[in-house]
């Protein structure tokens, strides 16, 4: 590989990577997967949230806050696209996160809790 393409590969890679300040936020917020949270046994065998706690960032951990509001934060650009192939659940998502306990159709946190809740 001549010093060019070695060049191009690194430009392109930090593109990819976190060229864009909301790449660079994403790749600095640290999350907590269901796997490795307190809140672990929440989620029952044969549901997704219980079958895959090793893929899924936990949405009942306040420690994950940060996290799902800026997740929060790319859904808001989603949302405002006119035809986004959003679900209805997604569309009525107004904030990131959600505290208290309870459900709630407007906090991804809680959307998301629910959704993986599911078998």
């Amino acid at each position: 590989m001549n010093p060019t393409q070695a060049a191009a590969g690194a430009a392109a890679g930090t593109a990819i990577i976190g060229g864009s300040y909301l790449g660079y936020k994403y790749l600095s917020i640290s999350c907590t997967t269901i796997a490795n949270s307190v809140n672990k046994d929440s989620y029952a065998a044969g549901t997704i949230g219980g079958d895959n706690k090793d893929k899924f960032v936990d949405p009942l951990l306040a420690d994950n806050e940060g996290w799902w509001k800026g997740v929060f934060e790319a859904l808001k650009q989603e949302k405002s696209l006119p035809n986004n192939d959003l679900s209805v659940e997604f569309n009525a998502v107004t904030e990131g996160f959600q505290k208290t306990s309870g459900n709630s159709t407007t906090h991804l946190n809680k959307v998301c809790d629910t959704a993986i809740r599911k078998t």
